[in-house]
C-alpha cells in the first residue's frame, strides 16, 4: 500500500471544512477535533515492529445524541493497518489502546467492524465518554486519545503498533 501524500491530508481537511460551513458556530468544537485527528493520523506512523504500520487513521467526536446535555462524548475511529507480508491475526486479540484520560472517563468501548485481507485490516470502533465539568478545550487539550493497537499473530507474537 502507498502511502498517505500530504496532498490527500490537505484535500480531507479541506472537505471536512467545507461540509461544516454551513453550521460552522454549532460545530467549531468538532471541526476542530478533525483536523487536529486528522493531521496526526497523516503524520509518519512509528510503529512497535517494522513489519506493520498503521497506514490510514481517521476519527471524529461528538455529542451521543440520545442526551440532552453534553455531558457524554463519542469518539469514533477508522483505522487501517498494513503489513509487508500476510501474517494471520488472532481476531479476538485486537485492541484499541487508548490514552489514560480517556480510558478513566470511559463509559462504552466497542469495535463495531473488523476487516481482514492477506496484507492488512481496518478496524472501526467508538468510545463514548463522560465529559462533566470540561470545557471543549479541556477536552481538545487531551487529544490524541488512541496510543495504539495491540494485537497477536496466529504463532503467538504480540505486536503494539503506535499511532
Amino acid at each position: 500500500m502507498a502511502d498517505i501524500d500530504s496532498g490527500s491530508c490537505r484535500s480531507f481537511v479541506v472537505g471536512t471544512i467545507i461540509v461544516f460551513l454551513g453550521g460552522f458556530v454549532e460545530n467549531f468544537f468538532l471541526l476542530l477535533t478533525l483536523i487536529l485527528l486528522t493531521v496526526s493520523g497523516c503524520s509518519n506512523a512509528n510503529t512497535g515492529s517494522s513489519e506493520w504500520r498503521i497506514v490510514h487513521m481517521q476519527s471524529g467526536m461528538g455529542s451521543i445524541n440520545d442526551t440532552a446535555s453534553n455531558d457524554k462524548q463519542k469518539f469514533s475511529y477508522d483505522i487501517t493497518i498494513s503489513g509487508k507480508e500476510a501474517t494471520e491475526i488472532q481476531m479476538e486479540t485486537m485492541e484499541i489502546v487508548l490514552t489514560d484520560w480517556i480510558k478513566h472517563r470511559q463509559l462504552k468501548s466497542e469495535i463495531t467492524n473488523l476487516t481482514f485481507d492477506s496484507e492488512s485490516f481496518m478496524v472501526k470502533g467508538c468510545v463514548n465518554f463522560d465529559t462533566k465539568g470540561l470545557s471543549k478545550k479541556e477536552i481538545a487539550e487531551q487529544l490524541p486519545f488512541i496510543k495504539g493497537v495491540y494485537l497477536v499473530t496466529e504463532t503467538g507474537d504480540e505486536i503494539f503498533i503506535r499511532t
